[in-house]
């Protein structure tokens, strides 16, 4: 009954970290056209760095661990700008490709801890697990540390989850497209990235006004 029990935990937060990945975000662009330039593997484990940030997000949240969650919310700000910047740099950089011999922005093997800072730079996602796992009512489940640390490995490897399958998609799509076609697909995913940096400095002007005014 209680390895039944350690199961179904398991499997509860690998759904539901496979859920939580499917909105399409900067980390899913970034998997979605490794996929597209280098395969299958490369983008599962580009995503290697959303599992471990996810986890660590995770445990923090599960835990409670009060020194970092006071740590994130003091230099929020600072994280915000760095991941802004980072993402402005990658979008920049991405519309400047001008063939498939030139989709190499960095080595390959980067590109985990590059997704991984990524994440690290939006500590709200402390705040939207917290949210998210209180409305489920998570903690009443996880009565022991082993039902915890199943539960934020199934949060970290639902990402790896769901890059499989996007990684499928985008694979199909390649076989129907040719060099050109690329080309424009990755200097759209510089387009996306730009936005979701643009949206993410006015969201962070738009706090920072409140808090000023407040």
């Amino acid at each position: 009954m209680c390895l039944m029990s350690h199961l179904l935990i398991f499997l509860a937060s690998l759904v539901l970290g496979t859920l939580i990945s499917i909105p399409l975000g900067p980390v899913g662009v970034i998997c979605a056209r490794r996929a597209l330039v280098s395969g299958k593997k490369w983008a599962i484990l580009s995503a290697s760095g959303s599992m471990f940030s996810d986890i660590f997000y995770a445990s923090i949240v599960v835990f409670n661990l009060e020194i970092l969650i006071h740590f994130f919310q003091k230099f929020e700000i600072v994280f915000y700008l760095f991941g802004i910047i980072f993402l402005f740099f990658l979008g920049l950089k991405s519309l400047k490709v001008r063939s498939v011999k030139n989709m190499k922005l960095y080595p390959k093997f980067l590109e985990p801890f590059i997704i991984f800072f990524i994440n690290l730079s939006n500590p709200s996602i402390i705040l939207s697990f917290s949210v998210l796992f209180l409305s489920l009512s998570v903690q009443r489940f996880l009565h022991n540390f082993l039902d915890r640390i199943l539960f934020v490995l199934g949060i970290g490897i639902g990402s790896l989850v769901w890059c499989f399958f996007l990684s499928q998609i985008v694979l199909l799509l390649k076989k129907k497209i040719d060099r050109d076609i690329m080309v424009l697909l990755y200097k759209f995913s510089g387009v996306l990235l730009l936005i979701f940096a643009s949206l993410l400095f006015l969201s962070l002007m738009y706090d920072l006004l409140l808090r000023f005014v407040w």
